[in-house]
């Protein structure tokens, strides 16, 4: 069975998002269903997903009462559909089919502009396979699941709104008068998860690897770095995590960062290793 209780450390870790997670085993394969635990399980969201013997299916469920969420999602800014999108595009490159279904119509998740304003419900979902899975392997099942889940609960983190959590009263209707109860996080944290979700955890210029290094201590560290300063960045740049963000390691990282205002370059830093290497 999956360590539901691991997963959802780790998600609230990756996120900010304090989440909580049930699993069970099915005759289909081992099932978990992660939600925001600051939200009232009627009005919020859950991230459900199933390892199958040789597929990994996940999946987005709004509350019976998740208007408002559907709402939030709906109304995104072009920075938040962009984000989403990394996530959606990092799962597509890993050979994921995604499914994602506004009022019944299939819709591209890169063509936001088309998107309708009114969402009345959501199917999006991503699957993947056949593939192997070592289904006995605790650390190989839990892998999976927290990479997927990850990637799902990224992609609907980018269109939310950042709110304050309120406390509804019990048994309260849908259509009340209080606001949609979205829960805080950093946007920073959501671009950087995308960043690395897209780009992978290796330094893009010596292809340093944390976990390799370190072991488990190490394991999804990496630093992302601007590509384009932030100083610098006109008000109202719609950040792009796949193109605007990349990840480094410390050395490099630093470096980059040794010229002012513009930083080098990746196929820069690149240039000036192979030199260093070829003076030995």
């Amino acid at each position: 069975m999956l360590d539901a209780a691991s997963l959802s450390h780790a998600l609230t870790e990756r996120y900010g998002v304090h989440m909580t997670g049930e699993a069970r085993k099915e005759a289909d394969g081992l099932r978990a269903e992660f939600r925001p635990a600051d939200l009232p399980h009627t009005r919020g969201f859950s991230v459900g997903i199933l390892i199958g013997w040789r597929t990994v299916e996940v999946n987005f469920a709004p509350a019976t009462y998740g208007k408002q969420v559907l709402s939030a999602m709906a109304h995104a800014e072009p920075e938040k559909r962009s984000t989403f999108h990394t996530f959606v595009q990092a799962a597509i490159n890993a050979g994921a089919v995604v499914t994602f279904q506004v009022n019944g119509q299939n819709l591209g998740t890169a063509e936001t502009d088309n998107w309708p304003t009114d969402w009345k419900s959501l199917t999006f979902g991503f699957s993947k396979g056949p593939m192997t899975i070592d289904s006995a392997n605790p650390d190989v099942v839990d892998g999976l699941a927290l990479l997927w889940t990850s990637r799902m609960l990224g992609s609907v983190l980018a269109l939310m709104t950042l709110e304050p959590v309120e406390q509804q009263p019990a048994g309260e209707a849908e259509g009340g008068g209080h606001q949609a109860l979205i829960t805080r996080y950093e946007r920073s944290t959501l671009n950087r998860q995308a960043c690395m979700d897209f780009h992978g955890r290796t330094c893009k210029v010596c292809e340093f690897d944390f976990k390799k290094v370190y072991g488990t201590i190490g394991e999804g560290y990496i630093e992302v770095h601007h590509v384009e300063s932030l100083a610098r960045l006109a008000p109202g740049t719609v950040l792009d995590p796949t193109v605007d963000l990349v990840p480094l390691c410390s050395n490099c990282h630093s470096m980059a960062h040794k010229r002012r205002p513009i930083p080098f370059t990746v196929d820069e830093l690149k240039s000036m290793i192979a030199a260093a290497l070829a003076l030995k």
